[in-house]
């Protein structure tokens, strides 16, 4: 029975191992279910608790720990369930009871070393539970810097683009901050530099999934949002005509729309056949209800954009067909993800819990009533 015992916990340590890799080391993002559940049941208890308050700024307190709380669980998960798998083999290899042999496998892994073995084969057990307590630690503080400086480089873009997007960001707002600061809208957006970002949300949020729950220090500001009002900001650009690189705008549109499908779990499609479809949208435009953009929002764009002056007001119904078209291929995805970690309530970022209102952002003071109206 001890044998059997040992053998169990062998192979439960060796599956807990390999979890803590694909968690942690591997950088396709592998398969490791005790990370998911470990980080589904926690941010799903932060979720069921914002539930006790409609205000957005008490949600956003609430839920400023969500990330880093499921990123410690998860080193505590690893290193109780070593302590158990190894105290199965130690009870296996050794007389010892199953208390005792919990107690060296603790004392063991967290190198503490106030057991001593009891027979040559616990002595083994003992130096691998050492040196599996050692390799957990180190590995989870090279994931902890991996982690944050992957936040610090998706956050430091974000909190630059809100000096022209606004708090909460919206597409609107950034040709209107653009006029009043006399900028031409073609260079509202750097194309190149925001598909590269687009490019490393992608990247680092499929090696670290739990990400997707760390917050901007602001409650103001959300990285969804954010990819949302600059992606809004590319289509309105090649809907109006106004952009200065067609071809560049069309890249982080196709970038944005893979980058929105893989956030939610989708695979299958590669960029040609993403462009292809946002070709398909400027050459064809449509009426998408998937766009989540009604006429009344639209109109309260294009009365900001024609404000402006980047367009003319005749143009409204055409834009807004190609408009339409092109939102309709990222906007569920990014939506989803928003409502999925409450982000910020911004306008055209899908509904949040019920009673949470949108929030707009600060306006030029010309444009401020005009174009709410």
């Amino acid at each position: 029975m001890r044998v059997v015992t040992a053998l169990l916990g062998a192979a439960l340590t060796l599956l807990l191992v390999a979890d803590l890799i694909n968690a942690m080391l591997v950088p396709r993002g592998g398969f490791s279910p005790i990370a998911r559940m470990t980080r589904r049941m926690v941010t799903g208890s932060y979720r069921l608790a914002t539930r006790v308050t409609s205000d957005y700024p008490r949600q956003h307190r609430i839920l400023a720990t969500a990330g880093p709380v499921a990123v410690l669980m998860q080193l505590i998960v690893y290193v109780a369930s070593l302590i158990l798998t190894m105290g199965m083999v130690v009870y296996g290899l050794s007389p010892l009871d199953g208390t005792t042999s919990l107690y060296q496998s603790g004392a063991t892994l967290t190198t503490l070393g106030i057991v001593a073995p009891v027979t040559a084969a616990s002595a083994i057990a003992t130096f691998v539970a050492a040196f599996l307590g050692l390799v957990a630690i180190a590995v989870f503080i090279g994931y902890l810097l991996a982690i944050y400086a992957a936040y610090s480089a998706r956050e430091s873009l974000v909190s630059r683009w809100s000096l022209l997007a606004g708090e909460p960001a919206w597409a609107p707002a950034v040709f209107a901050r653009a006029s009043m600061l006399g900028r031409s809208p073609v260079d509202v957006l750097d194309a190149e530099r925001w598909t590269d970002w687009m490019c490393e949300l992608r990247t680092n949020t499929t090696v670290s999934p739990v990400l997707l729950w760390f917050r901007s220090p602001s409650p103001m500001r959300h990285w969804t949002t954010t990819m949302l009002s600059v992606l809004d900001t590319a289509s309105l650009r090649l809907a109006c005509g106004i952009t200065a690189s067609r071809d560049d705008d069309i890249i982080l549109v196709t970038e944005g729309v893979v980058t929105a499908r893989v956030l939610m779990g989708q695979r299958g499609d590669d960029n040609l056949c993403v462009e292809e479809e946002v070709l398909a949208a400027l050459r064809k435009g449509g009426t998408s209800k998937a766009a989540e953009i009604t006429e009344a929002e639209w109109e309260e764009c294009f009365s900001i954009l024609s404000s402006t002056g980047f367009v003319d007001r005749h143009l409204s119904a055409e834009a807004f067909r190609c408009f339409q078209a092109l939102r309709s291929l990222y906007a569920p995805w990014v939506t989803q993800v928003a409502k999925q970690v409450h982000a910020t309530p911004a306008p055209w970022s899908g509904p949040r819990a019920p009673g949470i209102a949108v929030m707009y952002p600060r306006m030029p003071a010309s444009l401020d009533e005009e174009g709410r109206r």
